[in-house]
């Protein structure tokens, strides 16, 4: 697969030319910032990763490549190069999953707290969506054409009773 928007690095007026003008004049001035931004992180990142898997374990040539968070964005991991590191969509699939465990390249072009670590993510709880599908489900079928207004205090027995059965 071939990444030339990533080869060279752009300016955020040159990023932009190729996008049609009406959509473009509908986005804000933040949410090109914030798109052009992650445009200059990927660009990094695959450049200094020299557009390959950084698993060291990864026996993939031609697969497509993806960003991954070290420390993950929902935990406060920024959009920064140092916080970011290039993964196949294989590999990056297999380890959200919990199937495998990431170790990366022992490399100079990686920042220190990455090389030659490893990351495994461990799944304690899985949630059973079929079960609930079936119980909303069933709500939903006696609810139907009785609709009223909830009250604060039945949310909170709703609430309570949705995390008794996520724990079970």
């Amino acid at each position: 697969m071939t990444y030339e928007i990533y080869q060279k690095i752009v300016s955020k007026d040159n990023y932009f030319t190729d996008w049609d003008n009406e959509n473009l004049s509908k986005i804000s001035e933040l949410v090109k910032a914030s798109i052009y931004n992650r445009y200059m992180v990927k660009a990094e990142v695959f450049q200094r990763d020299s557009f390959e898997c950084q698993n060291e374990h990864c026996k993939k040539t031609k697969t497509e490549l993806t960003l991954h968070h070290v420390k993950f964005k929902k935990n406060g991991g920024q959009d920064k190069t140092k916080n970011c590191i290039t993964l196949c969509s294989t590999c990056h699939k297999a380890f959200h999953r919990a199937k495998i465990e990431l170790t990366f390249k022992d490399i100079n072009s990686l920042p220190v707290h990455m090389r030659g670590k490893s990351f495994k993510l461990s799944v304690t709880d899985e949630f059973n969506w079929k079960k609930l599908k079936v119980e909303m489900k069933k709500v939903r079928k006696s609810l139907k054409g009785n609709y009223r207004a909830v009250s604060w205090e039945e949310i909170s027995v709703l609430l309570k009773w949705f995390f008794e059965q996520y724990e079970n």
